[in-house]
């Protein structure tokens, strides 16, 4: 999405009064152009991107650690983690 802001605008506008959006975006993973790739969200930029649009933010959740990032970068996808390990949730970029 070239313009992240724009996009959470549109969402905005097609939610029904006291409708949802679950929001999510991966934080690690290698340059995929289709055609082209333009942000990383981190659980606070993620954050700045929603409520610029008026949105309320109800909970944020950044699975992941260290390790596991270092091994997808390494190439070991999330089918080498426990699934606990995968879906625990991160000290090393706090939601708080």
């Amino acid at each position: 999405v070239a313009d992240p802001f724009a996009a959470m605008r549109g969402v905005a506008r097609a939610l029904l009064p006291g409708g949802f959006a679950l929001v999510g975006a991966p934080f690690m993973d290698g340059i995929h152009g289709c055609p082209d790739d333009y942000f990383r969200y981190t659980p606070n930029g993620m954050r700045k991107v929603v409520e610029a649009a008026k949105l309320e933010v109800l909970m944020t959740y950044a699975p992941g650690d260290p390790a596991v990032s270092a091994g997808d970068n390494l190439g070991m996808k999330s089918v080498y983690w426990a699934r606990d390990r995968i879906l625990e949730e991160s000290g090393s970029h706090p939601t708080k």
